[in-house]
């Protein structure tokens, strides 16, 4: 039965990302399944309770395949396509085929929380208060000059090769300018499948042993994105910025569903977003940020208003020069 289970896996996975031509697929699992399968397809094929040994997916991929590690690289791809929602070539290194993962969603969580040696090391001193952020909601930080980014492979490159590579959750960063910032954040993709999808990962970090033991990448992003979201305004303003995509029916379902998401109660890696959290802190409490802020956004945001300034500020310098000119007269 596994072995009939990881063909139909390794069939869908290649109908996904080959673009060979190997007929409708999803015309043959509509027929047989029903129209209504389609949807359920890929998120029961991921639920921690339906995974099969991925010994028999490697079996599989090595007589299906020249190699096994071209089927390895298929399945990353896949894997890319079902969280971040767009094709990314998941070339495997050969490092990478061993130790040999346990299932499928071992290695999914794998690819969307990969640690990157260039972000630092963890600190090693302990301070609770340094983890309860004072800074808000998305409003809140936009009041405060600071913008948001999503994340992409294309800035998101090693410091030391200069080389792209694939998004991961732990990839939030925060750059602090003169008068202003800059927050990007790793793309989140919502559908109705979604509450399903995140919790049957963040339950999979509870059971975790080995490489992911005490590995609590999925729902520290959660919970972080949790805290920088507080109103259907904050979700239309990372929606605006194709920080948070989904297929619901509206930014009021989409906060709802975030919101049903919850991670109070489970474990959370506070060091992975600590230094993001304290630059955010500090430039937040900056009043000269601030007050430039508040300036920036009353008198430029849109172009009449900063051109009224400009003629103001123009008026001015004329009613000063004449001024001294009055008190001061050229001598003829």
């Amino acid at each position: 039965m596994m072995l009939l289970d990881g063909c139909f896996i390794i069939v869908l996975i290649e109908h996904f990302v080959s673009r060979k031509q190997k007929g409708n697929v999803f015309s043959m699992i509509r027929s047989h399944l029903g129209i209504l399968s389609l949807q359920y397809l890929i998120p029961d094929m991921l639920l921690l309770e339906n995974q099969i040994p991925f010994r028999v997916l490697e079996v599989l991929m090595r007589n299906i395949y020249n190699n096994e590690k071209e089927g390895l690289t298929m399945i990353k791809s896949f894997l890319n396509i079902v969280h971040w929602g767009k094709f990314q070539n998941g070339a495997t290194r050969d490092e990478d085929m061993q130790p040999s993962r346990v299932h499928l969603l071992e290695l999914l969580k794998t690819q969307i929380s990969k640690h990157h040696p260039e972000k630092g090391k963890r600190a090693t001193d302990i301070d609770i208060t340094r983890y309860l952020q004072s800074f808000g909601s998305v409003c809140d930080l936009q009041a405060k000059g600071i913008k948001f980014r999503p994340c992409n492979t294309i800035s998101l490159h090693s410091a030391k090769n200069k080389k792209t590579r694939s998004i991961s959750l732990r990839d939030v960063e925060f750059r602090s300018y003169l008068f202003s910032g800059e927050l990007k954040l790793p793309p989140l993709i919502l559908g109705y499948d979604s509450q399903v999808y995140y919790t049957n990962l963040i339950a999979f970090e509870m059971c975790a042993t080995g490489t992911h033991h005490n590995d609590f990448t999925v729902s520290s992003y959660i919970s972080f994105m949790n805290s920088i979201i507080d109103n259907p305004e904050d979700v239309k303003e990372l929606r605006s910025k194709r920080i948070i995509l989904h297929t619901l029916s509206s930014d009021e379902e989409v906060f709802r569903t975030l919101k049903e998401i919850s991670t109070t109660n489970w474990p959370q890696d506070f060091y992975i977003y600590q230094e993001v959290r304290e630059v955010i802190e500090k430039h937040y409490n900056s009043k000269i940020r601030t007050w430039m802020a508040v300036i920036s956004h009353k008198y430029f945001s849109y172009p009449w208003s900063a051109f009224g300034l400009l003629v103001a500020g123009i008026a001015i310098v004329l009613s000063f020069l004449q001024t001294i000119y009055t008190i001061y007269p050229q001598k003829s």
